[in-house]
């Protein structure tokens, strides 16, 4: 029996900054590509057979330097995508809770029952992730594979 990597994407200023960025196709910064090349390394000496990742550019380039140490290639796939934050994306939590503080509450206590304005739920995510994730694993069921992708979509894979 295989094994499954799940893995989330390097830092990005974005990130740094604690903006909201979901489908924005932000890049990794300094301290995210050697958060990459640090994967890469860690990585080298365990057996992967298959490396898939987001499509998106934060995930493609946390996962090179892994595929790199395996001599593997990347397969990015549009499925694996952040959650879509709609009207959130770009914004800071603070300018989120002045203008939807009600929204952003349920979203922290009850993210489930949150629909981010004009954005996605964590339930569109689950099921854009699962028919995805349940076609890699039984595909792949002998195989070690790695999965770089972004907090929201691990979070609805486990």
């Amino acid at each position: 029996m295989g094994k499954i990597y799940l893995i989330r994407h390097g830092e990005t200023e974005a990130n740094k900054t604690f903006q909201f960025q979901g489908h924005i196709d932000n890049p990794l910064n300094s301290k995210g590509l050697c958060q990459a090349a640090a994967l890469g390394q860690h990585y080298e000496n365990i057996v992967l057979d298959e490396i898939y990742s987001s499509s998106m550019q934060r995930a493609r380039q946390t996962a090179a330097p892994l595929a790199e140490a395996h001599g593997l290639t990347v397969q990015p796939l549009d499925e694996l995508k952040e959650v879509c934050f709609g009207e959130w994306e770009g914004l800071s939590y603070d300018e989120i809770k002045t203008k939807w503080s009600d929204q952003l509450e349920l979203f922290f206590k009850q993210p489930a029952q949150c629909r981010m304005p004009g954005g996605e739920s964590f339930d569109d995510v689950a099921l854009r992730v699962r028919s995805v994730c349940e076609d890699l694993f039984k595909n792949n069921s002998d195989k070690n594979i790695a999965i770089v992708s972004h907090g929201g979509v691990i979070r609805v894979q486990l």
